[in-house]
């Protein structure tokens, strides 16, 4: 005898395999992630965490100056103070330039030795000057500066270089002493400031050449020497050149200004 078998409804089963064929239908497809754009592989993951990030630095940039500020309001509310407490010397030092005034008995001392030769004292025309192998281009050489008048070549020396009034004119027959100040530039001031342009001549060698533009008219010249010498050492005004020479010279070491740096130079007549 066969065994009962229960009765199968085709109808219910038609049915539910219809429902999950439409549930599978209405889901999404699983997409390959390569396919994803860049936006939804990059952008929205790491937005939450910028926004987070960027609020941080908000908060930092505004609450730690406000909390300094309120902290040193009280402090100078403390003690009275209503000036923040920076030297006058130190704001100096980061805005001014620093060099050595080798004064006016200096300047007379060297016009004393100057040798006996006719001297233009009238001559008012600036010159320029170029010296090889350094960063001084065609400098302002103003003419017949006196060295025993401070704001006089101060004022001048602003501007570049200075020929010392009472040795020979660049050109002339005799020894020409062109002198500028050497020294050091505060942070916030200009490093490259003519008024210590000699500040370059260091790096002059024997052999370089350099030449004065006066009028129109180039006069070449060669060094010849170069010296650091006591600032009482007076004797390179003593030595017999031949017809012309130049001598530039400044204080030593920047900034100190206890010895002299010249640099020698004979002019070449071609």
């Amino acid at each position: 005898m066969l065994p009962i078998l229960p009765k199968i409804d085709a109808t219910t089963q038609v049915v539910a395999r219809q429902k999950k064929i439409a549930a599978q239908v209405k889901q999404p497809m699983p997409r390959n992630n390569e396919n994803k754009s860049l936006t939804e592989r990059v952008v929205r993951p790491m937005l939450p965490k910028l926004l987070v990030v960027l609020g941080i630095i908000l908060v930092m940039t505004q609450a730690i100056p406000l909390a300094f500020s309120y902290y040193y309001g009280y402090t100078m509310s403390t003690n009275g103070a209503t000036y923040v407490p920076v030297s006058e010397s130190f704001l100096q030092k980061l805005t001014s330039i620093t060099y050595t005034d080798p004064g006016a008995d200096w300047f007379n001392a060297v016009v004393a030795q100057s040798p006996a030769v006719e001297i233009n004292t009238a001559y008012k025309k600036s010159m320029k000057l170029t010296v090889a192998n350094t960063s001084i281009n065609r400098i302002t050489l103003a003419s017949n500066v006196p060295g025993n008048n401070a704001a006089i070549y101060d004022e001048a020396l602003k501007y570049g270089v200075a020929h010392l009034k009472g040795t020979t004119l660049p050109g002339d027959p005799g020894i020409s002493v062109i002198y500028g100040h050497s020294g050091v530039a505060g942070f916030f001031a200009g490093r490259s400031s003519p008024q210590i342009v000699f500040s370059r001549l260091d790096t002059v060698s024997i052999g370089d050449t350099m030449t004065i533009d006066r009028e129109g008219k180039e006069l070449r010249y060669v060094v010849s020497g170069k010296k650091i010498i006591e600032a009482q050492d007076l004797s390179f005004m003593s030595e017999q050149p031949g017809k012309e020479r130049a001598i530039l010279l400044t204080c030593w070491p920047l900034g100190i200004g206890t010895k002299r740096l010249i640099i020698i130079a004979d002019r070449i007549h071609e």
